[in-house]
């Protein structure tokens, strides 16, 4: 508890364990609709990862890097939801 950070970042990589061993065509086939449940986890996990560089190098007070990732993820995530509308609406608009 006397570094949060550590936590964090912990908890990030125990995250990704379960999306590393179901990342199998077996273990899709096997899942089915569950697997994409599953490793929606990912979002949580890179979330976190950003959070432990964050504080981690918050402590040294250059945020620099630690910012940059941050945004790379943020531009990866909003691109993934734009994305998703659009195919979204594409789809509806075909379909009516």
């Amino acid at each position: 508890l006397k570094r949060p950070y550590i936590t964090v970042g912990f908890t990030a990589f125990v995250l990704l364990i379960p999306l590393a061993f179901t990342s199998t065509k077996g273990s899709i086939r096997r899942l089915g609709r569950n697997w994409l449940r599953l490793h929606r986890l990912l979002y949580v996990s890179g979330a976190l990862a950003v959070l432990h560089f964050y504080w981690k190098k918050s402590a040294k007070s250059d945020i620099t890097e630690p910012l940059i990732f941050a945004a790379i993820l943020a531009a990866l995530l909003l691109f993934r939801v734009v994305h998703k509308f659009s195919r979204r609406r594409r789809h509806s608009a075909h379909s009516a």
